[in-house]
């Protein structure tokens, strides 16, 4: 481990290290660990211990603590997380994270994402209600259409209520009866919004507008105050 950190563990969490190291060599299994395999566990140790300790442990500060790149940083992170997972809200990360979100000059939502496992947290949502995301030479950028991003919100305010169908199945209701209450007050058969042609409406009625209304439908909380946020990048840019 990193020599700052290791001057900051007390004698027994140093004794604890040692024991859950010492399980891979001393019982009836010396060397039947690869290289790999240490390497991997070490780096959980470690990567767990800065998050306990409070440390940074962006990808540039670990890569300089252990003399390897910031690329092989960001898979050791992955791989530690299939294979030693450890238990956390990504989303309440995500919300941090749009704090520096901003409108490319192509209309689409750019978020910087630093965790590796996030990002692919978000991707794998994203996908899941057949959005799609801008391949970036930068791992860490996140792109999206706004439509899409509007999508993301609501599938995470399901993950919040922990995925409560008839909490979800209430909201998105609600939801496109406001949106429909807005844009279709002439309650025109061909104009209705429905969960099939919504991210065809966000397109048709803008974002900022669609925003507004779900911004409206949403309890107080975070996601309101991210809401808020998006709203005023839009604004801005």
């Amino acid at each position: 481990m990193g020599n700052d950190l290791m001057k900051k563990l007390s004698i027994q969490e140093k004794a604890e290290l040692f024991d859950i190291i010492s399980e891979k060599f001393y019982n009836s299994n010396f060397g039947s660990s690869s290289k790999s395999q240490i390497d991997l566990m070490m780096f959980s140790l470690y990567l767990d211990k800065l998050i306990e300790k409070g440390e940074e442990y962006d990808d540039y500060t670990i890569s300089k603590q252990l003399g390897i790149l910031q690329s092989n940083v960001r898979m050791l992170k992955k791989k530690k997380q299939l294979i030693y997972p450890r238990e956390y809200k990504w989303y309440d990360a995500f919300w941090e994270y749009n704090k520096s979100a901003f409108l490319d000059s192509t209309g689409k939502i750019v978020i910087n994402i630093p965790d590796p496992n996030v990002h692919m947290e978000l991707e794998h949502t994203i996908e899941q209600f057949g959005g799609y995301i801008d391949t970036q030479l930068n791992p860490k950028l996140l792109k999206i259409e706004p439509c899409h991003y509007i999508n993301l919100i609501i599938k995470i305010y399901e993950y919040e209520n922990k995925y409560d169908r008839k909490v979800s199945e209430k909201f998105e209701e609600q939801f496109i009866n406001a949106l429909n209450k807005k844009f279709n007050k002439n309650n025109d058969i061909e104009s209705k919004i429905t969960k099939k042609n919504f991210t065809k409406q966000i397109k048709e009625q803008g974002v900022q507008s669609v925003l507004s209304v779900l911004y409206d439908c949403i309890p107080s909380g975070t996601i309101k105050g991210v809401i808020k946020l998006i709203q005023n990048v839009l604004i801005d840019s």
